[in-house]
């Protein structure tokens, strides 16, 4: 049984169209919203209007708009001029009611709300639309949706409550645009990476932040969907670890168990005492990357042989306690152009992988490095399954754990030597704008240091396709190069997993995988 009603997290269906219809999608978000029970969600009592939530991820203001950070407290506190809708497998209205392109799909013309107001009390308008856009632009702020946004040729008010977006092409990912770009404001913007004025148009507004142990929120009284939220607060609690949180939850201390590892969320779910549920099929991919300008992996057929020694299905029974699928393809194979077989590509196949590595002259007499950033149970998991894959077809491989802020500064300068293993959440965004604005995939300085101008022009080949047609044909053609060239290994899908007191329902998710609970209630 699940509590959790995924209203607006189908974006990957959308993307791929899964097959699935919409009402059967409208099925499962029924069942989902059906299976909340009474109870006391951790808050003193029934019928309260008080959640604590329950996390170990601190509040991270300096990368409040980088991609993955914040997903417990972004979707409370900010807006987006859309979200999906799953029931129809469209972006739709939000803060922005419509929006049309004109003849050539070069210019947007976005229509925004009239009674929407920043929790300072002012009201939101196209100038903060504008800037919302260009804070995402910003070099420094690490957004997954710059790609996109740094194709725009212009940008201008055209009506009191509209604005004009302008394109030198069309490019088929833009409207991701609008979905995940926070609407922030431009009177505190300069106070807003320091945690001292997080001020959006969300349903709760931020209150106080202690690091390391809580986070206070406090409903909007003005926000501008009619009778939400319905709680009156919302208390963040950090947890130090993993075994503290489940404690928690156990303990009735809390509400909702926020992003948990899979193994914990298959346990609290035993006997259905604590409902566990998934963001499926919105899903983090999971891989092993490699470091293209770095021996050994300089030598394709070794990166081609360690993508045949990983044993992705006893990564998915272990890391992801059966929560999540093993795939070789980092999205989903039901994209236009794509198929099942892709899932399968590389296979654990140890025989292969050391006759590719005589094949390229020899297993490597160096010891190279696994690197994981330190404190992620399921990068461990992995890291001691791929760290035993390796070393039986003989590579000399040194397992090594970073301090999560070095890893991902390393990551970003591109200068892990030899293997790491990570997770993205791209799925969230069509594959064009994940080849723009996601650090793995980047055409330009990306994370492995390709810079193939094969992959640049494929890339861009599907960036600005327009057609179906077009868009099935680019994505094959970025999939084969990816796959046949093992810089971005792919081990599985797993979705981001919670669990919660019976009592709770109406918690949902939106596309960027962040917490939102302006519908969440308490029985």
């Amino acid at each position: 049984m699940t509590i959790i009603d995924l209203s607006e997290s189908s974006l990957i269906t959308r993307r791929s169209m899964l097959g699935a219809s919409a009402a059967a999608t409208a099925a499962f978000l029924a069942a989902c919203s059906s299976a909340a029970k009474s109870g006391s969600g951790g808050s003193g009592g029934s019928k309260s209007t008080s959640l604590i939530v329950g996390t170990t991820t601190d509040f991270d203001p300096p990368d409040i708009l980088r991609a993955g950070t914040n997903t417990t407290t972004l979707g409370l506190i900010f807006d987006s001029m859309a979200v999906l809708d799953p029931s129809t497998l469209q972006v739709q209205p939000s803060v922005a009611t419509s929006w049309s392109w004109n003849a050539d799909k070069t210019e947007l013309t976005v229509n925004l709300r009239s009674d929407v107001k920043y929790h300072t009390g002012r009201a939101f308008g196209p100038k903060d639309a504008i800037y919302s856009i260009k804070a995402v632009q910003g070099p420094t702020a690490g957004a997954q949706i710059a790609g996109v946004a740094s194709l725009i040729k212009s940008m201008s008010v055209s009506g009191p409550h509209q604005i004009k977006l302008t394109l030198d092409r069309p490019v088929g990912s833009f409207l991701d645009l609008l979905v995940m770009t926070p609407l922030v404001d431009s009177a505190t913007f300069k106070g807003l990476f320091s945690g001292k004025q997080v001020i959006g148009t969300g349903p709760f507004v931020f209150g106080t932040w202690t690091p390391g142990t809580s986070i206070t929120l406090s409903r909007n009284p003005h926000y501008w969907q009619s009778g939400l939220p319905h709680l009156n607060k919302v208390t963040v609690r950090i947890f130090g670890s993993e075994q503290a949180l489940v404690s928690a939850l156990r303990a009735n201390e809390i509400g909702l168990a926020w992003n948990l590892v899979p193994s914990d969320a298959t346990l609290l779910a035993k006997g259905n005492a604590y409902p566990s549920v998934t963001t499926a099929p919105l899903f983090s991919e999971w891989y092993v990357g490699a470091n293209v300008k770095s021996p050994p992996f300089n030598n394709l057929q070794v990166r081609q042989a360690v993508a045949y020694a990983l044993d992705r299905d006893r990564i998915v029974k272990q890391a992801f306690a059966g929560f999540g699928t093993a795939s070789a393809c980092p999205w989903p194979t039901t994209l236009a152009g794509l198929s099942g077989s892709d899932d399968t590509y590389y296979t654990y196949d140890p025989d292969k992988a050391k006759a590719l590595l005589k094949q390229g002259g020899g297993a490597p007499s160096q010891t190279f490095s696994v690197v994981i950033g330190a404190g992620n149970a399921i990068a461990e998991s992995i890291l001691d399954i791929v760290q035993f894959n390796l070393s039986a077809i003989g590579l000399k491989v040194k397992a090594q754990q970073v301090q999560n802020t070095a890893f991902q500064q390393q990551l970003q300068k591109a200068s892990i030597p030899g293997l790491w293993i990570n997770a993205v959440g791209q799925v969230d965004l069509s594959i064009g704008a994940v080849l723009l604005g996601n650090a793995p995939f980047k055409i330009t300085e990306n994370t492995s240091n390709v810079t193939d101008p094969h992959y640049v022009a494929l890339a861009k080949q599907l960036i600005y396709a327009s057609s179906s047609s077009e868009i099935a044909s680019a994505t094959r053609g970025v999939t084969d190069y990816i796959l046949q060239q093992a810089w971005h290994m792919t081990v599985g899908h797993v979705p981001t997993t919670a669990a919660a007191q019976p009592s709770l329902s109406g918690v949902t998710v939106n596309a960027g995988l962040s917490l939102q609970l302006a519908s969440a209630k308490l029985s």
